[in-house]
């Protein structure tokens, strides 16, 4: 998950999405250890993030995939 995260931060235009995702993990894991974000829920909110804001895609594009 670390290498994804990384690469995401690092590569796509904006992350806000997944920024909110790791301040959840942070809570829930203050509250029980093993409430963690995996890759999985990374993977998703990275795809979120890119198709909201990559320029690539319009709203039609990315509606039906995020809600």
């Amino acid at each position: 998950m670390q290498i994804i995260k990384e690469f995401v931060l690092e590569h796509f235009p904006a992350t806000p999405l997944l920024h909110y995702a790791l301040e959840v993990e942070k809570l829930t894991t203050s509250k029980k250890p093993n409430l963690i974000l995996n890759v999985d829920g990374v993977i998703a909110v990275s795809f979120v993030d890119l198709l909201k804001h990559s320029g690539c895609f319009t709203r039609y594009n990315h509606i039906p995939v995020s809600e």
